[in-house]
């Protein structure tokens, strides 16, 4: 997804002066496919602009600031968790 609930509500957290909430009702575009479900051979890359004109993919409406904070304390929790791990650091990547 581009510009969807989740990825909105973490930059109203962080730069809320990016986000333009006038316009929220209105976020919502087509569903996209991650490169990681197609089963193709060779993924071919293609201009954003033939996905969504309005540049979001996935459904924005829902997005605040609250949900954004919540999503970024989750990453930065498991980042710390990772690092202070013996896996990330192991030669052969595991513990």
């Amino acid at each position: 997804m581009h510009a969807c609930k989740g990825e909105t509500s973490m930059i109203m957290e962080i730069s809320p002066e990016l986000v333009r909430e006038q316009e929220l009702k209105t976020a919502a575009g087509p569903e996209i496919r991650l490169q990681s479900q197609d089963p193709g051979p060779v993924h071919v890359s293609r201009s954003f602009m033939t996905v969504s004109p309005s540049g979001v993919a996935g459904d924005a409406r829902g997005a605040g600031a609250a949900k954004g904070k919540t999503i970024l304390d989750a990453c930065a929790q498991e980042i710390s968790t990772l690092l202070k791990s013996n896996t990330m650091w192991a030669e052969d990547g595991r513990e």
